[in-house]
């Protein structure tokens, strides 16, 4: 065998060896996206599971509303179980949207999905319960989701933003 045919047989060698680690690495990578949403995922089920069991306790809903249901909202006509379970909604939807907006910062939703996510936050983020747990839970500790949050409510109150009512 020639030399020029060894020297192109080792070159392209050499070439699928490398193409065959980054692909190696380009999936390492992937994996390693998908494991993290998947515990963020399970830490998001784990947390919401303890508030879904509530739903059908009358005495967790009790203990809710007199031990951590915010005053921030208007509460007339409803009783402190009705008031304990729209909180528990909240802070089950808001952990919800948390978890979207994670995933699709990671690339794991589409943008269409992101964009549907953002149009709920905005509507749903006005609701007096939504809005109250909102701001006496996930605003007390900043991140990229409540600055998210915070320019999706400014735009829905904004006389050029969405279409989203403001309460």
């Amino acid at each position: 065998m020639s030399d020029k045919w060894r020297v192109g047989l080792e070159f392209t060698g050499l070439l699928i060896l490398a193409s065959s680690l980054v692909f190696v690495a380009m999936q390492m990578r992937q994996d390693h996206k998908i494991a993290l949403a998947q515990l963020n995922l399970d830490q998001l089920e784990l947390f919401n599971s303890r508030f879904a069991a509530g739903f059908e306790s009358e005495h967790y809903l009790t203990m809710f509303s007199k031990l951590y249901a915010t005053n921030a909202w208007e509460r007339e006509g409803l009783t402190d179980e009705e008031v304990a379970a729209a909180e528990i909604e909240a802070i089950m939807w808001w952990t919800y949207a948390e978890g979207v907006f994670e995933s699709y910062r990671e690339g794991l939703v589409t943008d269409k999905a992101w964009e549907e996510a953002r149009v709920e936050i905005g509507v749903l983020s006005a609701l007096p319960p939504f809005r109250a747990v909102y701001d006496t839970i996930w605003k007390t500790t900043p991140s990229e989701f409540t600055r998210t949050v915070d320019e999706l409510r400014a735009q829905s109150t904004s006389p050029r933003g969405s279409t989203t009512r403001s309460h």
